[in-house]
C-alpha cells in the first residue's frame, strides 16, 4: 500500500448530514475519539499494517478532547500509509456523546467513498487484525449490507478483574453462542449462517455506503447506536452478517470514555452490582419460544395465516395494523417483538445462568440431531 502523503486537519466537526457527493476511495474507516492519548497510536498503527486492502482513508473525529490525543496523532500522521482526515471540535454537551461522534465520523467517511464504496468503523481504544479491512470487504462482496465483526477483550489493561468476573463473562459468552446456534437451527438464515456470533458493536462494523445513506446515517441513540443501526437496517430489508473473521481487540479498562459501553459493563460485573446477566440474554425457555414463534411466522409470511397468527400474538389493534402492513418480514417481526406480551423480554438472573447453560446446551444438542428445517426466504 503506497503512502498517500495526505493529512487533512480541520478545526471543525463533520457535517450532521451525509454528503450526496461520492468520493474516490473504495473504503474509509471512521473513528470517534475522546481523550485517547495512550491508545490512539496503537489503533492507527494497526490500520497502517492492513494487508490485501485497497487504498483507503481514515476519518478521525477528536470529540471534546482534553488530553494530548491531537499531539499524538500529529506526531505519527506523516508515517501512516493512508489518507488521514482529522476533525477536531468541541461539541455542545447535548451533542458530545459517543453516538453523535460516531454518526459524524461515519458521515464524513461516507463522503469520501465511491457510490459503491464501504464504510468501516472502530474505536480508538481498539486495534484491528491485519486482515480486518479485507475480511469486511469479503463479506460485503458476498452480499452483506452490514457486517458485524468479532471483538475480543484485551484483559492486559484490566489486571484488577478477579477470577469470578472473568468466569461469569465467559459463561455469558457461551450462553450467547448457544442461543445463536439454537435460533439458527430452528430458523436458518442463509445470509447469516452458522458459525456466527451476536456482537453488534461500533468497535467492529462495516457497511455499504449506499445502505448508510439510505438509512440516513447511524441513529443518535446513546448508548446503543450500533445496535440501533442493525435493527434499522433489518427493518429496511438490508442483510446483516455476524462474522468471526473481521477481528478487532478492544481495551478492557474499567474507566471508559462512553456511557453504557464495554468498560461500564465490565465494571458492573467486577463490582457485582448487577443481579442479572447482560440485557440481551434471556432464559432458555424464552430463547426457544422466540425462535419457534419467529420461524412459524416467517413460514406464514405473505399468507392469510400470517395475519391470523399475528393477531393471536399482538392484542393491540394499532400495532397489529403496522405488522400486517409491514414492507418485509423483518419489519413485521420487529414490531411483533415490541408489542407482543408473549415476547416481552425477561432478564436472565446471574444465579440462574449456569443452570440455563445446561438447558440450552441440551436443546442445541437435540436440534443438531434433528433434520434441518428448510431455510425460509428472509425478506
Amino acid at each position: 500500500m503506497r503512502n498517500t502523503g495526505l493529512v487533512a486537519w480541520v478545526k471543525d466537526a463533520p457535517s450532521a448530514e451525509i454528503s450526496k457527493s461520492a468520493g474516490l476511495f473504495q473504503c474509509a474507516v471512521a473513528i470517534p475519539a475522546r481523550d485517547e492519548q495512550d491508545l490512539i497510536e496503537r489503533c492507527l498503527r494497526a490500520l497502517a499494517a492492513q494487508q490485501d486492502a485497497p487504498t483507503f482513508a481514515v476519518v478521525l473525529f477528536l470529540n471534546n478532547c482534553r488530553d494530548a490525543t491531537a499531539d499524538t496523532v500529529k506526531r505519527i500522521a506523516g508515517e501512516l500509509p493512508f489518507a488521514l482526515f482529522v476533525h477536531e471540535a468541541d461539541l455542545a454537551p447535548d451533542l458530545s456523546d459517543a453516538a453523535w461522534a460516531r454518526r459524524l465520523a461515519l458521515n464524513a467517511a461516507a463522503a469520501l467513498v465511491r457510490e459503491d464504496g464501504v464504510v468501516l468503523t472502530t474505536d480508538a481504544d481498539s486495534y484491528a487484525e491485519p486482515s480486518w479491512i479485507a475480511d469486511c470487504l469479503a463479506d460485503v462482496a458476498c452480499g452483506a449490507d452490514i457486517v458485524c465483526g468479532f471483538v475480543a477483550p484485551d484483559f492486559s489493561d484490566a489486571p484488577s478483574l478477579d477470577f469470578e468476573t472473568l468466569r461469569h463473562g465467559a459463561m455469558e459468552y457461551e450462553y450467547s453462542q448457544l442461543a445463536a446456534e439454537l435460533t439458527l437451527l430452528i430458523d436458518p438464515d442463509p445470509a447469516d449462517p452458522w458459525p456466527r456470533h451476536q456482537m453488534e458493536t461500533g468497535a467492529n462494523m462495516a457497511m455499504r455506503a449506499s445502505a448508510l445513506r439510505a438509512l440516513g446515517g447511524i441513529p443518535h441513540v446513546c448508548p446503543g447506536e450500533d445496535q440501533a443501526l442493525v435493527r434499522l437496517a433489518q427493518r429496511h430489508g438490508f442483510t446483516v452478517r455476524h462474522d468471526f473473521k473481521p477481528h478487532v481487540t478492544t481495551s478492557s479498562r474499567l474507566v471508559g470514555r462512553a456511557s453504557g459501553g464495554w468498560s461500564e459493563d465490565l465494571k458492573m460485573r467486577a463490582d457485582n452490582r448487577r443481579g442479572v446477566c447482560h440485557e440481551k440474554l434471556e432464559p432458555a425457555s424464552a430463547v426457544l419460544r422466540r425462535a419457534l414463534l419467529r420461524a412459524g411466522l416467517r413460514r406464514l409470511w405473505g399468507s392469510a395465516g400470517f395475519n391470523r397468527r399475528a393477531a393471536r400474538l399482538v392484542p393491540n389493534p394499532a400495532a397489529l395494523k403496522d405488522i400486517k402492513g409491514a414492507a418485509n418480514f423483518a419489519a413485521a417481526w420487529a414490531r411483533t417483538e415490541e408489542t407482543s406480551p408473549l415476547l416481552r423480554r425477561r432478564p436472565l438472573l446471574r444465579c440462574a445462568l449456569e443452570a440455563n447453560i445446561g438447558r440450552l446446551r441440551a436443546l442445541v444438542e437435540a436440534r443438531r440431531l434433528a433434520p434441518a428445517p428448510a431455510a425460509a426466504v428472509h425478506a
